[in-house]
């Protein structure tokens, strides 16, 4: 038996060539981490740590009772990536949202071509919410209904990983800016308006139209950066 005490590491080198090999998809069950240590010839303590380290990375999940399977929730680790970024002050919020924008635009490009009627009619109703809607934590609910839906429609899941790593992150700086924005009426104005020439860039598939509006909507954001 191995007694390096990195040989974890083998565990997880060995998950992911059966991935890579395609021995292994999403919403397959591993063998048990009893079975992992006899196998790769590797302690409980080493097996459990890989698999403790998979699932941070968002390759496997664990489930109480279960066991562990592959997934592909890729957002954990892109949040813990992000956070210690910008804890360590190697990116500062107004290049996240440098960052945010560019992918957003790409996203929107993709879902002018890509947007059914069905599409359509769920951002249609989320910018009526987001206009008539009183309480402030709801509008904050159907903007990312706006956003992420386009993403979503794009059909990337790249970008959509991305932008939904953005969540956790972002929370509290996006109340702040949106309260900030709001501080100005005609702002908040600008703001809903913007919103509804996205949406309605799609309904009419004109990219043009649609980046107009998504340029004056981040103009808000990076003026109170």
């Amino acid at each position: 038996m191995q007694s390096s005490d990195r040989s974890y590491e083998t565990l997880i080198n060995y998950i992911k060539d059966k991935i890579i090999r395609r021995v292994y998809k999403i919403g397959d069950k591993l063998p048990s981490e009893r079975d992992l240590a006899e196998q790769l010839n590797i302690s409980r303590n080493s097996a459990r740590e890989g698999l403790r380290i998979l699932d941070k990375m968002g390759l496997i999940e664990v489930r109480q009772g279960s066991g562990n399977y592959i997934t592909n929730n890729f957002k954990k680790s892109l949040v813990e990536i992000m956070s210690l970024m910008y804890s360590l002050e190697i990116i500062n919020i107004k290049e996240l949202m440098e960052f945010r924008y560019a992918l957003e635009l790409q996203s929107l490009s993709l879902a002018i071509k890509n947007a059914t009627q069905k599409d359509i009619s769920e951002l249609e109703h989320y910018a009526t919410m987001l206009k008539t809607c009183e309480s402030e934590k709801i509008k904050v609910i159907y903007d990312k209904k706006i956003h992420y839906g386009i993403a979503r429609i794009g059909g990337n899941v790249y970008i959509m990983n991305n932008l939904m790593s953005f969540d956790d992150l972002m929370e509290f700086y996006v109340g702040y800016l949106r309260g900030k924005i709001f501080e100005n009426a005609d702002n908040k104005s600008g703001l809903q308006k913007s919103h509804e020439d996205i949406v309605n860039s799609i309904v009419e598939s004109n990219f043009i139209k649609g980046k107009n509006a998504l340029d004056r909507h981040f103009e808000y954001v990076f003026e109170i950066l």
